[in-house]
């Protein structure tokens, strides 16, 4: 087996839905890899973190979930591949790997843990879950948003109360907001790698003129995301991280809401 490591400018984690079936030629090859944690050796077994590898060739590629700190492909075409990894939150390969594959081979994964965190379900009070690309009715006085997700913090562990927030760009052409709220939003750390976010009020709407809201769109593909320091003594709220998410929402406003 060869394998070239090439250093990572910049990575960008992409969630994708687990497919064990092969989108490539079968063939008779077979690969087992096991995934560690980089700093402390261990293996990654814990199915939070959503944690899959995929093998990527000119002529299709194979997708498998990392169970029990391993991901098995098996009955795949001989052939040179790209590894890389997919995750909801926490870890990020720093390398992309390159290796041939021909028979049953093994080989070991490191991965780095990371500061990072990610949206599970956006609900609404009143209205329940609101899936990816879900409509959301959105009356006069806003609606309640709720985001729960899971995070990872090395730099700022648990117990430390690290603190949540959220925006939702709009992605209406010509208006340029993330929405309104009406009331304080709170975000918190809800167990060691839970967390929820409530944003009180919110309406898609980025301005509130004469008694009335304005500036409203009807359209949003991403959450932005921001984990920072718990505030202590009035002093922290450092950030730890920002990123984005792919969630689209489409939005129904109540009559008359908006000025034109």
């Amino acid at each position: 087996m060869r394998r070239w490591v090439l250093p990572v400018a910049g990575l960008i984690l992409v969630v994708a839905a687990c497919d064990s079936s092969p989108t490539s030629p079968s063939g008779d090859a077979a690969l087992r890899v096991q995934v560690l944690d980089e700093r402390t050796g261990m293996a990654i077994t814990d199915s939070v973190y959503r944690l899959e590898l995929q093998l990527t060739a000119p002529g299709g590629s194979y997708t498998q979930p990392v169970v029990n700190g391993a991901a098995q492909f098996s009955g795949i075409a001989p052939a040179e591949y790209r590894l890389t990894t997919n995750s909801l939150f926490g870890y990020l390969q720093l390398d992309l790997l390159t290796l041939d594959v021909e028979g049953s081979q093994t080989m070991t994964l490191r991965l780095t843990p990371i500061d990072d965190l990610g949206v599970e379900q956006v609900s609404v009070d009143g209205l329940g879950s609101i899936p990816k690309g879900g409509t959301i009715a959105i009356p006069v006085r806003g609606v309640t948003l709720r985001l729960r997700g899971r995070y990872q913090s090395p730099r700022s562990p648990w117990p430390a109360q690290n603190e949540f927030s959220a925006n939702i760009p709009s992605s209406t052409a010509g208006i340029d907001g993330v929405g309104h709220e009406g009331g304080r939003s709170t975000g918190d750390a809800l167990s060691p790698t839970e967390f929820e976010i409530a944003v009180p009020n919110w309406t898609p709407c980025t301005r509130f003129a004469d008694g009335r809201l304005s500036e409203c769109f009807t359209s949003s593909d991403i959450l932005v995301l921001t984990m920072s320091t718990p505030f202590i003594g009035g002093f922290g709220g450092s950030p730890l991280v920002r990123k984005s998410q792919q969630w689209p929402l489409k939005y129904e406003l109540a009559p008359d809401c908006c000025l034109p």
